[in-house]
């Protein structure tokens, strides 16, 4: 596909041989001249080179900073020094041209000799085999990663886990199971690289969708790009593991996937997108899908929800992207209740089937409160992580005031701090308890962001701590909130009207609510 690069970089590689071989040639002659006792003759001149060379260099770095915290406060320092080194080396070289006979140490000469030689050798062999493999990626992504995306997509559920399901719900197929994951894989792809996360959030929870639409906005708003998928294809699609609570089931699904992704200008044209994916390689990469509904579900087998059906009554609005509650039966589509809501993805090196470990507190409350239950908390945290970036880089409080506690919106007030290349590493839940009538749950976030545009970005951890009352029902479940009236997306605002159809809106949702963040590890400064 790119035939002209790889002819270059060849015809440089072959060069740059055959000059390493040309050297080592008149090496090797010179170190077996000094092994046999040689000499080197000028007419009676005399050359002498002396060179002394020292080098050292340590670098620390250190940030000791109180532990900061929105709502509440403590204390801790850290102090990091990732690299210090020091290094000296001195040499001296003399040649005096006279006659020369060998001496007792010239089988040393001839022995570095040849080191240098073999390892003269091995740098040029690494150099071509690098330079080859860089050749190659250019001529293709597949044949750079070494992957087939040309056959039919393999599908694998492991026989037990099916069995598991099916014992409480005998109509789950795995193969229409696997092909609604591959399904909303494929639509959530389609609506990232559009800008647009409305076709899929009745799909997903609140977490991942206002994970992905905030991050879009950001993106164009404030970084000025857009990234950008195409020829999204999934190879592979196989069921790791299952994991269940007192209230919820998980699928974990792995999906083997290939695709162009590019990032451009927020203000490409669309021939610059067309021209910038069109020349960007393939790649492979494999991220792990978990799906989550609530326990004791059962597969409805005259419902197809990618069809836009209600997956309780089968009511088919001519909006069901935009709303999330059926204007018929009342019921919220993506609440958990009814069907397998896209609930986590995480890549695959990242991901750990750790839903089975114990979480301090978890099981003695989970049974008062379907909300007590660590996938609703950590997607619940998840989307409160971003409502707060969100705040705080638009300098307004604002986004969160609806989403957390009056006393800490009282203490929040943030200015305008921009943030770049921001990713979530892992959300999770540390412990649940009691503080009289409401639930207290500790939520680790562990992230990273830039500071500046083209900076590295650095690690931080922060402590969320929500609270709700234990007595309380939500029906919203995994699904973001909406209007009660039609089910729209609440306003970005704390306003009180529903923009779509002029309902009041509550002032705070009856959900966990975000009461303090306490800054457990900061890698450099303050945030």
């Amino acid at each position: 596909m790119k035939s002209k690069p790889f002819a270059r970089i060849l015809f440089a590689s072959v060069v740059v041989l055959i000059a390493a071989l040309h050297f080592l040639l008149i090496t090797t002659d010179g170190f077996s001249r000094a092994g046999r006792g040689g000499s080197y003759r000028s007419s009676s001149s005399s050359r002498s080179y002396s060179s002394s060379k020292s080098y050292s260099s340590s670098r620390s770095y250190s940030s000791g900073s109180s532990r900061s915290s929105w709502g509440g406060s403590s204390s801790s320092s850290r102090t990091y020094i990732p690299y210090g080194s020091t290094h000296s080396s001195t040499s001296t070289t003399t040649t005096t041209d006279s006659t020369t006979t060998s001496s007792g140490n010239d089988w040393i000469y001839g022995l570095i000799g040849l080191v240098v030689i073999f390892g003269g050798i091995g740098l040029v062999i690494y150099f071509i085999v690098k330079v080859i493999k860089k050749a190659l990626g250019m001529a293709g992504g597949a044949a750079r990663a070494g992957f087939d995306d040309s056959a039919p997509t393999q599908y694998e559920f492991n026989p037990e886990i099916a069995e598991r399901i099916r014992a409480g719900d005998p109509d789950f197929s795995p193969e229409k199971f696997m092909e609604k994951a591959q399904a909303i894989a494929e639509r959530l792809q389609q609506a990232w690289s559009d800008g647009d996360m409305i076709p899929v959030r009745n799909y997903v929870s609140q977490g991942i969708f206002n994970r992905f639409r905030l991050q879009l906005e950001l993106m164009v708003e404030d970084e000025g790009v857009r990234n950008l998928m195409a020829d999204y294809k999934v190879m592979k699609v196989s069921v790791l593991a299952l994991s269940a609570s007192k209230s919820y089931q998980t699928l974990h699904v792995s999906l083997f996937a290939s695709a162009r992704d590019v990032t451009v200008p927020a203000g490409a044209s669309d021939d610059d997108r067309h021209k910038a994916l069109s020349s960007t390689p393939k790649e492979a990469f494999t991220e792990v899908y978990s799906f989550t509904r609530k326990l004791g579900v059962k597969t409805n087998t005259s419902r197809d929800w990618l069809k836009g059906e209600c997956p309780n009554c089968g009511y088919v609005p001519e909006n069901f992207s935009e709303n999330n509650k059926c204007r018929s039966c009342g019921s919220i589509y993506n609440s958990g209740e009814f069907d397998w809501v896209l609930s986590e993805i995480t890549q695959l090196e990242e991901w750990k089937e750790d839903s089975s470990r114990d979480i301090e507190g978890l099981a003695e409350l989970e049974g008062k409160n379907l909300s007590i239950n660590r996938e609703v908390i950590e997607d619940r945290a998840s989307y409160l992580f971003w409502r707060w970036t969100y705040a705080r880089i638009k300098g307004t409080p604002a986004p969160l005031a609806r989403d957390a506690t009056p006393g800490f919106i009282s203490g929040f007030q943030p200015k305008p701090h921009p943030m770049y290349d921001i990713a979530v590493g892992a959300v999770d839940l540390m412990s649940v308890r009691l503080e009289g009538e409401e639930a207290v749950a500790m939520v680790k976030v562990l992230w990273s962001r830039a500071a500046q545009k083209g900076e590295e970005p650095y690690h931080q951890e922060h402590m969320f701590t929500l609270k709700m009352p234990v007595a309380l029902k939500n029906p919203y479940g995994l699904a973001d909130h909406s209007c009660d009236n039609c089910g729209a997306p609440l306003p970005e605002t704390d306003a009180l009207k529903c923009t779509y159809c002029g309902s009041n809106l509550p002032a705070a949702v009856s959900d966990w609510l975000l009461a303090k963040i306490d800054t457990i590890d900061w890698e450099r400064g303050q945030g």
